[in-house]
């Protein structure tokens, strides 16, 4: 299967593409593409569990990039595509979103957390974020 589309040089994108039983089964579902020229988006991507209590698993992107290179993690409804929440990194340069990953229920609310990874983070070491 090859699949073809436009997006602006280095924006990145994310594809999910369900794939059948049957050999050479496969269907583009959904294409999240990042917003600027130098987004990267698509440099982690995660399912997260169901964020949005709908019955769907949701999904993060990460965009290391962006204008700043701080980048950002956007949370996907796994129903529709839509945002559901947007994170961006605290500093210059830092490349939040560089690593994503669900995390289960971390502090107990019930709901699905996310952990973000920022590994040029200002004070020079690798941070994560939960």
């Amino acid at each position: 299967m090859r699949i073809r589309g436009k997006i602006l040089s280095g924006a990145g994108a994310i594809l999910l593409i369900a794939v059948g039983l049957w050999a050479g089964e496969a269907e583009l579902v959904l294409t999240v593409k990042g917003d600027a020229a130098s987004d990267n988006m698509g440099t982690s991507v995660a399912w997260v569990g169901d964020v949005d209590a709908d019955g769907y698993n949701d999904f993060a992107g990460g965009a290391r990039g962006g204008a700043s290179n701080n980048g950002s993690v956007r949370v996907y409804s796994g129903q529709d595509g839509s945002t559901i929440y947007t994170f961006t990194g605290d500093a210059w340069g830092d490349r939040f979103g560089r690593a994503v990953s669900g995390a289960g229920d971390v502090d107990g609310d019930g709901c699905p957390d996310i952990a973000v990874g920022a590994h040029f983070a200002p004070s020079g070491t690798y941070i994560g974020y939960v």
